[in-house]
């Protein structure tokens, strides 16, 4: 029998909770579109604010399907470009849309899916796309940094928070693009980034340290015919010192999307159509399954992972679906009761790889 209906899981009407639900229509594709079997979902940071009522009140819908990162197979295309089949990885706009990465299938844009290739798991891939193309949308969109040339002056550009996820990303980027990258990170990152490039280092542990070496000390130093702009991945305006020609920004990779999203209601002035327009042309150009910028990076080994760690992967080795995720809403609610994660990032194994793919069949 035919099944309509997948699990997949939403926030509850409670603060802290997540449900998962059963009563979730399976996505049909439209023109331009794919249906992926999810195999690994990346967990992010915002997939936890959706679970607080006040700091997701913007965007909160009971309907709304968490989850940004995912990799999987393409079961369904109604796309030229990408084939049933195909390895990729991809992110959506979960906890703000029915379109989330914590679920068994999801609709795609197949411009915005990248091929997995043949040197990269499908469990390192999920841990890429949402922070990766963050940290492309600040540099970018917000900062307007050309990723996709050099820059032959070394110019330089400060990553505070440059051990996490998106500030990983957002170094490797800097360095291929010949910027020069001073990093403020936990000492635990620092081997790690200097691994990737980066040669200006400094610890967030001497909190005295790092803001004297690093972005105050960038501020106060510039001469007063020098601009400077700082760009922000949260709407919490940073402390530095404040100067005529210091201009600070804070933006949302969703735009990249293209579409008027209820989450970016928290940017303000809000976008115009034509802006949006523009951002989502460079995520293309970015995505485009195996003709973007992404994949032939990721081929040649030029974009390096961030560590992963797969949530309860051996006492869930032969769980069934619903069992792993359950266990996605688990980990949820552990980060929304204030716990913390290892470092690195989680990865969520939904699905097992079957070598005869057996597309929206009912059964066990």
């Amino acid at each position: 029998m035919l099944k309509s209906t997948m699990l997949a899981i939403t926030a509850g009407k409670e603060d802290g909770i997540a449900i998962v639900r059963k009563d979730i229509p399976i996505p049909t594709p439209n023109s331009g579109q794919v249906l992926v079997r999810i195999i690994y979902a990346g967990q992010n940071p915002p997939d936890a604010y959706a679970l607080d009522k006040q700091r997701s009140a913007a965007y909160f819908d009971p309907d709304f399907i968490l989850g940004s990162d995912l990799s999987g197979i393409v079961v369904e295309s109604k796309s030229d470009n990408v084939p049933i089949g195909a390895r990729i990885c991809a992110w959506v706009p979960g906890n703000t849309s029915v379109t989330g990465a914590y679920a068994e299938y999801v609709v795609c844009d197949a411009e915005m899916v990248i091929c997995v290739p043949a040197n990269l798991s499908l469990r390192l891939a999920a841990a890429l796309p949402f922070s990766f193309f963050t940290a492309l949308h600040g540099l970018q969109v917000g900062l307007g940094l050309q990723m996709d040339k050099m820059d032959t002056e070394r110019t330089p550009v400060l990553i505070w928070g440059a051990g996490t996820a998106c500030g990983y990303y957002a170094s490797q980027l800097l360095h291929l693009a010949g910027y020069e990258v001073i990093a403020v990170a936990g000492q635990k990152s620092k081997y790690q980034l200097e691994a990737v490039g980066v040669n200006n280092f400094y610890p967030r542990d001497n909190l005295d340290q790092a803001i004297d070496k690093s972005l105050d000390a960038c501020v106060r130093c510039m001469k007063t015919e020098a601009s400077a702009h700082i760009h922000t991945l949260l709407p919490a305006q940073p402390s530095v010192t404040k100067l005529a020609n210091l201009k600070i920004t804070f933006d949302l990779v969703h735009t990249m999307t293209g579409k008027s999203l209820p989450i970016l209601s928290m940017v303000q002035p809000a976008h115009t159509a034509d802006h949006l327009a523009l951002h989502h042309e460079i995520a293309v150009e970015w995505s485009k399954y195996d003709k973007g910028l992404l994949y032939k990076m990721l081929q040649k080994n030029q974009i390096k992972i961030l560590p992963i760690t797969v949530w309860r992967e051996d006492a869930l080795a032969n769980s069934n679906v619903k069992e792993r995720i359950e266990s996605i809403k688990e980990a949820l609610e552990f980060v929304a009761n204030g716990s913390a994660f290892p470092n690195g990032k989680i990865v969520h194994h939904i699905q097992d790889i079957q070598q005869r793919i057996e597309h929206l069949l009912g059964g066990p």
